[in-house]
């Protein structure tokens, strides 16, 4: 615990005012930490500046005494959260994280930075934190507001332990509710729709953008455009087949198609930061896949072969099932704005992530057990699917109920029949 000595000083000193270019006279403060006998003086605090009046800033010396009893820095005062948020930044960076994950502490820390770069960590309130939550929601999401709200509270909390403060401001503000999106699963006329589109794309190879290949390699336009056709529209494909995510399609290599038992295992995906495990093991999983599926696969694969070959390439166990145009990992954010002009082009409304929410509601108003549909969207438990999919159970319900009700009126010669189905 620091030792305080004396009642403190405040001293007057004068600074530019940005606004009208005049002197104006303010206030600073410090305390006195008692007679350094090695260095022969008295030490102090830092001088604390910024008071434009003496009442100001005689509340601010006591308030400083106080916090300097209780146990806080000697320049607690002085640190701006502009540092303070940096250093916390780079110690993230040192520990381990994945790329993605640091990549979504900077966004956070700089969004931070700009709303509270120029005060003091001290400064900080309740007032304030809510007043920078507001202002960011009028920005973006509400989940945008959770996540700058969760990143602050964390180096706050790292402030108190460095007993720069000595409590929490943002530790009592309760996190705004996330509104869930709105699901927007194809309907079966929906998924006829995709299919037709699909199927019309790939055979008519639409000219585009055409990205450089390997140098040297001589490959026409017409190859080049019919092989980049080719992996889009598998991946819609396996997509919607399979439930797996955007990711997880991207990720796929050979070795994990397995096509005598007609399955696919999903280890990996693409991210935009590169290859990554899935990120819990229920996300590693074997799906099994329709027919039609397989061979569209069986086709894809013969044809990436040989254009890869005018690469330079030998197709392997480990090249990867979607290919861009130099024959390597799809980039995730490129394959999104490909999709994003497929759909335009064919007048559909599909996010590609609904493609996966199509199998969900698809299989469970067929009538598929939950765990079943868990098991092929990737779910670590099957409550994460109940809750998603909840109000596109009303169906089974109802079927359930006709169940009970055919079993509850049938007659004594009847009801074996009836229970055994």
């Amino acid at each position: 615990m620091t030792r305080i000595t004396g009642a403190g000083a405040i001293s007057k000193y004068t600074r530019k005012d940005k606004k009208t270019g005049r002197k104006k006279v303010m206030y600073r403060i410090r305390c006195s930490t008692g007679f350094d006998l090695s260095e022969k003086k008295y030490t102090y605090t830092p001088w604390e500046c910024g008071y434009e009046t003496k009442s100001a800033a005689k509340k601010a010396l006591d308030e400083l005494r106080e916090r300097l009893a209780g146990g806080a820095r000697l320049d607690a005062g002085t640190i701006l959260f502009n540092d303070y948020a940096t250093d916390y930044l780079a110690t993230k960076k040192g520990s381990g994280l994945s790329p993605a994950t640091l990549r979504y502490y900077d966004l956070m820390v700089r969004h931070l930075i700009g709303y509270l770069g120029d005060m003091l960590v001290r400064e900080i309130d309740t007032v304030v934190i809510k007043a920078v939550l507001r202002k960011h929601g009028s920005r973006g999401s509400t989940d945008g507001v959770k996540r700058l709200l969760a990143v602050l509270k964390q180096i706050l909390n790292e402030a108190v332990t460095d007993d720069i403060i000595m409590r929490n401001p943002a530790a009592a503000i309760k996190p705004p509710r996330v509104t869930k999106r709105d699901i927007k699963p194809l309907d079966t006329q929906g998924v006829k729709k995709l299919v037709d589109a699909l199927n019309d794309y790939d055979s008519n190879q639409p000219t585009g953008y055409i990205a450089p290949v390997k140098p040297g390699a001589v490959i026409s336009a017409e190859t080049l455009r019919a092989t980049s056709c080719g992996a889009h529209v598998m991946a819609a494909r396996l997509a919607l087949a399979s439930g797996a995510r955007r990711g997880e399609v991207l990720g796929l290599v050979w070795s994990c198609v397995d096509f005598d038992r007609s399955q696919i295992r999903i280890v990996q995906q693409q991210t935009s930061t590169g290859l990554r495990q899935t990120k819990t093991a229920a996300g590693r999983r074997t799906v099994r896949l329709d027919n039609g599926t397989i061979e569209h696969l069986r086709g894809w694969k013969s044809r990436q072969a040989e254009y890869l070959l005018q690469l330079g390439i030998r197709q392997d166990e480990q090249t990867p099932v979607i290919t861009n145009e130099v024959g390597t990992f799809h980039d995730s954010d490129g394959f999104s704005r490909w999709w994003r002009g497929f759909c335009k082009s064919y007048g559909i409304e599909c996010r590609f992530h609904d493609l996966r929410h199509t199998q969900a509601t698809l299989l469970i108003a067929n009538g598929a057990d939950i765990k079943t549909v868990q098991h092929r969207l990737g779910h670590e438990t099957a409550s994460i699917t109940i809750d998603l999919y909840s109000h596109y159970m009303d169906g089974m319900d109802a079927k359930a109920a006709e169940t009970i009700g055919t079993i509850l009126n049938a007659s004594a010669s009847e009801l074996g029949k009836v229970v055994s189905l």
